[in-house]
């Protein structure tokens, strides 16, 4: 069997050290200007426009730590 090796991209968020498989990390931008969504957890900021794209602003330290 051959090893695989993983490539990471780590997250520092509070004083807590993520780490994520590269193939899944797209890229870590500022956002512009958010659209907020009625009835989505609390952990979804809203909508933004990357590049003409729609995407979903998470906060990711809200959906780690639960609250």
């Amino acid at each position: 069997m051959q090893a695989r090796t993983l490539q990471l991209v780590t997250l520092r968020i509070d004083n807590r050290l993520y780490a994520v498989e590269s193939q899944y990390f797209h890229e870590a931008l500022r956002p512009g200007p958010v659209t907020p969504v009625p009835f989505v957890p609390r952990y979804i900021e809203g909508l933004v426009n990357i590049d003409g794209k729609i995407a979903t602003l998470m906060d990711i330290g809200r959906l780690f730590s639960g609250s």
